[in-house]
């Protein structure tokens, strides 16, 4: 009763040793792949360092819980439009 004819399974199809695009190792990836790689290291590591300057400028209590990105950018829009109010009050007064 074989109905599916496992015996002709080949299950070294799916093994960890299998040449796929994105098993390829760094000696053997494409020139132009490692810049593009390199780029975008690049750019993710301006970007974190964007968000802990910004992180710094931010008052929270505690000052020294961590906040994720999206809080960050939230409490950082929220101060700017305290800050604005501020201005515009002083302004407004003299």
């Amino acid at each position: 009763m074989d109905y599916y004819n496992f015996q002709n399974y080949d299950c070294g199809a799916f093994s960890s040793d299998s040449h796929s695009p994105n098993s390829q190792s760094p000696k053997s990836a494409k020139p132009g792949r490692l810049k593009v790689n390199a780029r975008e290291r690049d750019r993710t590591q301006s970007v974190n360092t964007a968000f802990t300057t910004l992180r710094t400028l931010i008052p929270t209590e505690p000052c020294d819980r961590k906040l994720s990105k999206i809080e960050i950018l939230r409490l950082a829009k929220s101060y700017i439009e305290h800050l604005d109010a501020v201005v515009v009050t002083e302004t407004v007064d003299n």
